[in-house]
């Protein structure tokens, strides 16, 4: 499961910086970033179908980019959190 938070963390600072909304390419940039780098651990459908879960979770988490490019390991450690990673693992 932390490997999964990781990812899904140095997914997120990949995106470019700035205080603006996500756009409809950064959402697909996360997804598509996310799956690469989960394909080592899970199956593709697996890595596709965990990233689209947890992308409008961090959307919502992080409402900007700049929000986003904040995050932090204890930001994924909370108990919220960890609650929806675990969704979007099964």
């Amino acid at each position: 499961m932390k490997k999964m938070m990781t990812i899904f963390m140095v997914t997120i600072f990949l995106l470019a910086c700035g205080n603006r909304k996500w756009s409809a390419a950064d959402r697909e940039k996360v997804i598509a970033d996310c799956i690469k780098a989960a394909k080592g651990t899970f199956l593709n459908d697996k890595a596709k179908s965990y990233c689209e879960c947890m992308q409008p979770v961090m959307e919502a988490k992080f409402p900007t980019i700049a929000d986003a490019n904040n995050l932090k390991p204890s930001d994924m450690q909370t108990p919220e959190m960890q609650k929806e990673v675990q969704k979007c693992m099964q």
